[in-house]
Parts: C-alpha cells; sequence; structure tokens
C-alpha cells in the first residue's frame, strides 16, 4: 500500500479527484447529440430508422468508439458505459500528463503544480470537456504518445498517436505531425526514424485509413465556394479565425481582429518571454518544433479559409492546434515558476508566483477583468513576501507562491462547481427547461412507437432530443455538425431547418407555417410545444398527450 501511496498513478487519482471537485460530469449534452443516437441507432437499428441524420452519421463517422461499444452494451447500459469510460479517460489522461511534465522537470513537485496548472488555471478547454465521446476517450493515446515521444522513444509514440486515431484521428495526428518535424529538422538520422516513426503511425492507424480512405474518394463532387462556404459559415463558425465575418469586413474592426488574434499572440508571447526566461524551454527542440508546426498550420487554416478557400482544410479545423500550444506553454510557464521560487531571490519568488498567476489568466488585461474575485491573491503575495524576508530559505514558504493562485483557482472553481450542481438539480431558467427537456424525452420514449418522427423546438442550448426519447426528430440546430461528413446531409439540414424557423424556443412569430410544413410536408407524428404557444382550443388535427411545466407534446391525427 506505501508504495501505491509513492506511485504515479496514486498522483493521478488525486488529480481526477481535484478534477471531479471543480468539474460536473454531463451526461447528454452538447456533441453528445451526435454521439449518442449514433451509438443507440448501431446497438439497436431499429432505433432512429429513416433519419436522415443519424442513418448518415452511421455510414460516414469514422470512429471505431461506437461499432466496438455497440458489441458490448445495450442501449440501457449507455448511461453507465459513458461515466465508466470518462472516469477511466480522465485518470490515463492526467497520468500521462504528470508522467509528461516529471520528465520534462526532472521532479514530482514540479510536475504536479504542472498538471494543476492544466486543470485549474491555464485551462485547454477543449482537453477538459465534462461529457465523455471518442475525443476523450482518444486522450488515453494522445497523452501516452506525448510522453513517450518526450523520451524519446518515437516508434512507439508512433504507435500510440495511430492507435488513437482509430478513435479520433485529428487529435492523434497534429502531435505526430509535430514529431515528424521534430525528427526532420532536430535529429541527425533524420531520414530513417522519420521513415519508421511514420511507417508504424500508418500501420496502427490502418483500421481508420481503411475505413476513411474510400469514404474521402466517394465524398460528393465539387461544389462551388459560393454554395458550401456560406454553409459551413453557419454550420461551424468555431473553424474559422474571425468567426463569420467576411475579411474585408473583420480587418474594419480592428478591436475585434485583437481580440480573435489575442490568445495566438498571448502564446507566441509566452513561449518568446520562456526562451528567455527558462533554460529548459529555450532547449527544447520539441518545443520548438510544436510550436512552429502549430503556428504554420493556424497560418494554413487562415489562407485556405479566406484567400484560397478549400473544404478539406475547413473541416480540418487546423486552429486547434492552439490547444496543444497552450498545453505546453502553460506546463512550461509553471516549471519556470517552480524553478524560479526555488532557486531565487525573495523578488524573484514573488516574481514567479505573478507570473503564473498571470500566465494561468492569459495575461494582466483578463486578470484584472476578474480582479474582485482574485484581489486577496496579491494581498497575500505580499505577507508571504514580507514572510520571506524572516525566513528566505524555508522551502515550504517559497512553494507557497505557487500553491496560492493555484488553491485561489481551486477555490474559486470548487465553489462555481457547487453552485451549478445547485442550480441543475432546482433552478430556474435554463436548468427548468432542460429537466423539463429531458422528462419530454422520456415521455416520448414511453409513449410513443420506435418509428415515430417528432417535431420539437429546434433551437435549444441543453442536449438534443433524440438522446433520451430514441425518436427520429425532424431537425435540430445541432445537426449542423454532420457538414464534415455528409455534406448533403448538410444542406437538407439547412433546408429543414427553414421549413420549421419559427418552431424554436423563444419566438414572437406565427408557427403556422412550420406546423403545415411540419405536417404536410414531413409527415412528423408528434409535435412537442412550448407551453406558451400550443394550440389554446381542441382541434381535430392535434390531439394533447402529455404536459410538464414547460413542453406540451400532442400527437397528430390522420
Amino acid at each position: 500500500m506505501k508504495k501505491f501511496l509513492q506511485s504515479d498513478w496514486f498522483a493521478a487519482l488525486l488529480f481526477l479527484i481535484a478534477y471531479l471537485l471543480t468539474n460536473s460530469y454531463i451526461y447528454a449534452w452538447d456533441d453528445q447529440h451526435l454521439e449518442i443516437p449514433l451509438l443507440k441507432h448501431l446497438i439497436d437499428p431499429s432505433l432512429y430508422k429513416g433519419d436522415y441524420y443519424v442513418e448518415g452519421l452511421a455510414g460516414k463517422f469514422s470512429s471505431y468508439l461506437y461499432p466496438i461499444l455497440a458489441k458490448c452494451i445495450s442501449t440501457a447500459q449507455v448511461p453507465a458505459a459513458y461515466l465508466v469510460l470518462f472516469l477511466i479517460s480522465r485518470y490515463m489522461m492526467l497520468y500521462w500528463v504528470y508522467r509528461l511534465w516529471q520528465w520534462i522537470a526532472g521532479e514530482k513537485w514540479a510536475a504536479a503544480m504542472a498538471v494543476l496548472m492544466f486543470v485549474l488555471m491555464g485551462r485547454t478547454e477543449e482537453f477538459l470537456y465534462r461529457t465523455f465521446s471518442h475525443q476523450e476517450f482518444s486522450y488515453i493515446f494522445m497523452f501516452g504518445g506525448f510522453y513517450y515521444f518526450y523520451r524519446e522513444r518515437f516508434i512507439l509514440a508512433a504507435m500510440l498517436f495511430g492507435l488513437g486515431a482509430n478513435f479520433h484521428a485529428i487529435y492523434s495526428l497534429f502531435p505526430m505531425l509535430y514529431m515528424l518535424a521534430f525528427l526532420l529538422f532536430c535529429r541527425k538520422d533524420r531520414w530513417p526514424m522519420a521513415a519508421k516513426a511514420g511507417l508504424a503511425f500508418a500501420l496502427f492507424a490502418l483500421p481508420f485509413l481503411l475505413w476513411q480512405i474510400p469514404k474521402s474518394l466517394a465524398r460528393s463532387g465539387h461544389v462551388p465556394v459560393g454554395e458550401w462556404m456560406p454553409l459551413y459559415l453557419i454550420s461551424c463558425q468555431q473553424n474559422f479565425l474571425f468567426w463569420t465575418l467576411p475579411l474585408n469586413e473583420a480587418f474594419q474592426n480592428t478591436a475585434f481582429v485583437l481580440g480573435r488574434l489575442g490568445p495566438y499572440l498571448f502564446l507566441l508571447g509566452l513561449y518568446a518571454l520562456l526562451c528567455v526566461l527558462e533554460p529548459k524551454a529555450r532547449s527544447d527542440k520539441k518545443l520548438r518544433a510544436l510550436v512552429a508546426v502549430a503556428y504554420v498550420l493556424i497560418l494554413v487554416s487562415f489562407v485556405f479559409s479566406y484567400i484560397v478557400p478549400s473544404r478539406f482544410v475547413v473541416d480540418l479545423n487546423l486552429l486547434r492546434n492552439e490547444q496543444f500550444a497552450r498545453f505546453m506553454l502553460m506546463g512550461y510557464a509553471t516549471v519556470f515558476a517552480c524553478r524560479l521560487a526555488k532557486e531565487g531571490k525573495p523578488w524573484q519568488v514573488l516574481f514567479a508566483g505573478m507570473f503564473l498567476l498571470l500566465a494561468g489568466f492569459n495575461g494582466l488585461e483578463f486578470f484584472i477583468l476578474k480582479l474582485k474575485k482574485y484581489a486577496y491573491v496579491p494581498a497575500l503575495f505580499i505577507v508571504l513576501f514580507i514572510g520571506l524576508h524572516y525566513r528566505p530559505r524555508w522551502p515550504w514558504l517559497r512553494r507557497a507562491f505557487i500553491i496560492l493562485p493555484i488553491a485561489a483557482s481551486f477555490i474559486s472553481f470548487t465553489l462555481y462547481h457547487y453552485q451549478y450542481i445547485q442550480a441543475r438539480k432546482s433552478g430556474a431558467g435554463l436548468w427548468q427547461m432542460h429537466r423539463n427537456w429531458v422528462d419530454m424525452q422520456k415521455h416520448v420514449r414511453a409513449h410513443t412507437p420506435k418509428d415515430a418522427l417528432i417535431l420539437a423546438p429546434y433551437d435549444t442550448e441543453t442536449g438534443g432530443f433524440r438522446i433520451y426519447s430514441e425518436r427520429k426528430i425532424l431537425a435540430c440546430y445541432r445537426d449542423c455538425g454532420i457538414i464534415g461528413f455528409d455534406y448533403n446531409a448538410a444542406v437538407e439540414w439547412r433546408k429543414r431547418i427553414k421549413d420549421i424557423e419559427e418552431f424554436k424556443v423563444m419566438t414572437n412569430q406565427s408557427i403556422d407555417h412550420a406546423l403545415i410544413n411540419a405536417i404536410f410536408k414531413y409527415k412528423v407524428d408528434y409535435i412537442v410545444f412550448m407551453n406558451y404557444y400550443q394550440p389554446r382550443e381542441a382541434n381535430p388535427v392535434l390531439a394533447k398527450m402529455y404536459q410538464n411545466e414547460v413542453f406540451a407534446l400532442y400527437k397528430v391525427n390522420r
């Protein structure tokens, strides 16, 4: 037991507990609108039969997680399986991150602080989602590959990246590109080693390649930019540097441009500063390759989004490379602060604490926005600084400058997490609507046939109606995510949304046009109304079946 308590496995368990204390796990939320119906359809093909969205995904969504899971569990076991896999994925991610920073920093203390920085302050949000998906599962392999990349076990790293590609190709491809760049430009045996690593990656990613390449070759033919670009701007504006604004309009708004470029410029500045201040960062050629490739790919994204538009490049969402640069640079900022706090003069120790605080909050401007919440941190720094003059060599007093900002963030996130849980259970507004949204889905599942087609408000911010209801729906605004897998299905999505455009959560327009299209064009069987615009009088077409605090279910009589 003592050996386990001193092991990296136990440390990873503590990091997982810290993560769970500050972040809620959520089921049936956000992108799970895509994944859970897909998984349930693979388990039971009679579910969502005829749903343009789910059947489009089943044919073209290239992740092996869902076909494998579909062979192992029933639809009733999906929530439990997701929770277990979420915990395993998070635990293994934190384990590998800890091992990585332990190797880079050369000590457990700085590595532990780097992990907590990753979880609590300099957060790469995309790596810390509160839901489970194939993306989270792929982190087991991706971060393991990162660790072995730094250990210079390149073939093993490539094998792990290749395995991860079978679950989420993009999040395994990017770090593989960083490693190949390092091998080609920073190693004497560049070509032989790069060839071996590339072959290992391709071999272990072969299942994905054999699945994806035929689909890519069969992809819908040439579509003029004028047709696909507006649809992409609606469907995935996060793939564009300036969101939905055309380039000429964006550059007329300097504040907007600087706001969008801010995170990228901040990380570049942080890297330059670390190269000056931190010997480990300055000498790390792997970090240099990562930052260089990441920013080259971000530039490629800009060129092929605005100058020479390319659907293929937009689909890759190369802007995600910022996430990898942020992850590494926030870790190195922590390693630098820990070293300076350990070795520096008293004023340097104070600087280390302030540097960590500002780096974690992405600079002074963002910290000022949160000054009211974190104002006590600089004040306590002054108290610690005074104490340091009396006990200049006391290790834990020096470490307190690193612990304090991380502890402050932990307290803030924990309080927010508690308030969030209370609001989710009994809060009004969005959470009241969400509880009733789930309740309505469960009622629909229990009281409608499997092949029923449902019309529901298409723009709810919570999880999609398909998840709990296990029924096909006419359209949901989140269906736009299919554009990267099935362009024709995305065109169909846009057409359907236009046909029911008035049928949303908040509307002051007549919904008659949407109802006519839903009933006579699409032949829906049931309609979920918002209570405030449900039919006020009995009529021969719609028969009321159920009502809760927010929604009302009607059957269409034929």
